[in-house]
């Protein structure tokens, strides 16, 4: 019975710290579904960050989720995003964009979502769900 009590803490540990690490696509889909939102998916090209991409249509507004096989690989990506969200580099290489709308760059687990737009309620559910952006213009 001890050893039970001793693995139990462990356990939940274990646990509980990896939620964070397998947050993905998928736990997004419901989280934006659970908000109200008509969430359809769709495959598309590397976009900004050279990582297996899609687009989300949420209501009219569209999201991109780059998607990593580690929260390591993602903190290093969103690591090589500049600030403002306009440069991405990765060692020699430097990829520059200007958006037609400001950028806003949000991480949690695997992923970072990347969104165009101004809509406050999008932004407030975005980091309800997310977090704090990280990087892109601050709304």
């Amino acid at each position: 019975m001890s050893f039970l009590k001793m693995l139990l803490p462990i356990f939940l540990l274990v646990t509980f710290t990896g939620c964070s690490n397998t947050y993905s696509i998928e736990s997004l889909k419901v989280d934006l579904e659970e908000k109200g939102y008509i969430v359809s998916s769709y495959e598309t090209e590397e976009f900004f960050i050279p990582t297996k991409t899609k687009r989300l249509k949420v209501n009219e507004e569209t999201l991109y989720i780059y998607m990593f096989r580690s929260k390591l690989k993602m903190e290093t990506a969103a690591s090589q995003i500049d600030p403002n969200g306009a440069h991405y580099t990765s060692g020699s290489k430097v990829k520059s964009v200007s958006w037609v709308k400001p950028p806003s760059f949000y991480k949690r687990g695997r992923i970072i979502v990347q969104y165009f737009g101004e809509d406050e309620k999008v932004i407030s559910d975005l980091t309800d769900i997310l977090g704090e952006q990280f990087a892109g213009v601050k709304k």
